[in-house]
């Protein structure tokens, strides 16, 4: 339960950190090196190419695998990803869709393939 909270209190002091500083800064009295908009876009390229795949890899390092074929979850995810956006890339062909349109189907094809078929295989494997 403890850590529980303590996730939730790092969530919560987190927003409440951005909303006060985005205040601030409205109001004059903080000023920022870059505008709210590139900042965010900072924090979110930082985020999510830094600081995401180094939370993975740590949860993943402590992961004690007993069972071989459990391994092989990590490649089948990604096959799955994969499939997805291939079936999506040859609809876009077919539909004939612009580059922007193309870019969105073929995300929304590949994550909602690794939702249904990922999560299946993975319920199945555990």
């Amino acid at each position: 339960m403890t850590k529980l909270l303590y996730s939730f209190g790092i969530i919560f002091f987190g927003l409440a950190l951005g909303v006060t500083i985005q205040t601030l800064h409205r109001n004059g009295t903080l000023r920022l090196p870059l505008p709210i908009a590139e900042m965010r876009k900072l924090l979110q390229k930082t985020a999510l190419l830094g600081l995401h795949p180094l939370a993975i890899v740590g949860a993943i390092w402590i992961v004690r695998i007993k069972d071989p074929g459990l391994m092989a979850l990590p490649f089948v995810g990604f096959c799955a990803l994969l499939t997805g956006g291939l079936l999506a890339l040859g609809a876009a062909r077919i539909l004939k869709l612009d580059s922007k349109k193309t870019g969105a189907l073929f995300c929304c094809g590949s994550f909602t393939n690794i939702g249904s078929i990922g999560a299946l295989i993975c319920f199945i494997f555990l």
